[in-house]
């Protein structure tokens, strides 16, 4: 009866097909890969490997909602693998709740990338990354007939870095308050 509903929920809205690889290749400009700092020894710069996972986030009102569906596997063998095409995700096709099944609805989306099997993954020591906002217009929920992740609509490629541990911002904040005594005391 559970997967009943939700198979019947996801007809009810309209889809995008998520992912920045294609069955005719890459898309230019999509890829994802370390930061330059805040990554493991040996991996800045490196295109993100099968440890990671690709989610859909739409807006729903000030804020971005996960959409679980749309979790998806990136390629390659091994971070850096090129050939494997690590830094690319096969697409899959993400529902989006509050629009409609015959598409034509614009939303705005952004894509999360991280190494942790958590939905989100915000947890510390987490390795992830966010797209910057842009928008798609839903196609029909029966047959998505395109690539949606394009440089066209506004996705470009982004990086992933280290999700700091919460005592290192406690003492990034405290220090922070520490200088803001002193330089009250000065005055």
């Amino acid at each position: 009866m559970g997967s009943a509903a939700a198979a019947v929920s996801s007809f009810g809205q309209g889809a995008v097909l998520f992912g920045n690889y294609g069955n005719s290749g890459p898309i230019a400009g999509t890829a994802v890969t370390y930061a330059g700092a805040g990554v493991p020894a040996g991996k800045a710069g490196l295109l993100v490997g099968p440890d990671f996972s690709a989610e859909l986030l739409y807006q729903t009102g000030a804020t971005y909602t996960a959409i679980p569906s749309s979790i998806t596997p990136f390629l390659g063998s091994a971070d850096g693998d090129v050939a494997g095409l690590a830094g690319f995700t096969t697409p899959v096709f993400a529902y989006i709740p509050g629009t409609t099944a015959l598409g034509g609805t614009t939303v705005s989306l952004e894509w999360e990338a991280f190494n942790n099997v958590s939905i989100g993954g915000d947890a510390a020591g987490t390795i992830t990354g966010k797209s910057g906002p842009f928008t798609i217009v839903t196609s029909n929920n029966q047959a998505p007939v395109a690539n949606d992740f394009t440089t066209a609509t506004g996705f470009t490629g982004f990086t992933v870095s280290a999700v700091p541990e919460p005592t290192t911002m406690a003492l990034v904040g405290l220090g922070a308050a520490g200088l803001m005594a002193l330089r009250r005391r000065k005055a």
